[in-house]
């Protein structure tokens, strides 16, 4: 929305969301033990609950992003909220790591919201020197998705467009040039050997991704939706 809301407002909001969650019963927040028929619930409302979360605070990262304004150069209220919403997006990516199962209604979910949470480490990669502490974690969280998504390409219709997708965003976050084959560089991460790159956004995200993948990602989300 426009305006942004206010730090106020946000934190507000956040803390509405965070103590409603810590409200819940025992056995829906990980990791106590629930009942088995709950788990997928338990995991999706966690990860819609942090979704929401992110949604509030990423006003501010999406500004910053297309101002191209490093973190560093924020106030203390706007640093908050950009530190917060990457901070809220890690938290998203590690949850579904550890709490996705290999069925229909937890993959198609959590390949929806990984697809949310990845956006805001891209758009760190987008602004952020490779200098930055984060700038490794940050790629770390990227491919940590991207590989996600290929795990859940079978449960999921949209799995693999969104690898591709995530993937195409990610590659355009490295420095002409110095491209290493995706294929070699997710072998790295996953041996635990990461190449860093310069970060770089170059045209638009219709140039990135292609229109044939947005389309078809939010075809099949709308038709989930209804």
């Amino acid at each position: 929305m426009s305006p942004i809301l206010t730090f106020k407002e946000i934190s507000t909001l956040d803390q509405t969301l965070v103590d409603w969650f810590e409200g819940l019963p025992l056995f829906m927040r990980a990791p106590n033990t629930c009942p088995c028929q709950l788990q997928d619930i338990r995991a999706i409302l966690k990860w819609r609950c942090l979704n929401m979360r992110m949604i509030l605070h990423r006003g501010a990262v999406l500004d910053i992003t297309e101002r191209r304004v490093p973190v560093a150069s924020l106030d203390k209220e706007d640093y908050e909220v950009v530190k917060k919403c990457r901070e809220i997006a890690a938290e998203s990516i590690f949850s579904m790591q550890a709490e996705w199962r290999p069925n229909k209604m937890s993959g198609w979910n959590a390949v929806w919201f990984l697809f949310q949470a990845c956006l805001v480490p891209l758009m760190a990669l987008a602004v952020e020197s490779e200098d930055n502490e984060n700038y490794p974690i940050w790629r770390e969280q990227v491919m940590l998705g991207i590989h996600l998504c290929g795990e859940m390409d079978h449960w999921s219709l949209v799995g693999h467009k969104t690898k591709e997708a995530l993937q195409r965003l990610f590659e355009a976050s490295k420095s002409p040039g110095t491209e290493m084959p995706f294929v070699d560089e997710l072998a790295s991460f996953e041996n635990g050997d990461i190449n860093l790159r310069e970060p770089f956004f170059g045209g638009s995200w219709n140039d990135i991704m292609g229109d044939e993948y947005l389309t078809s990602l939010g075809t099949v989300s709308s038709f989930w939706q209804r």
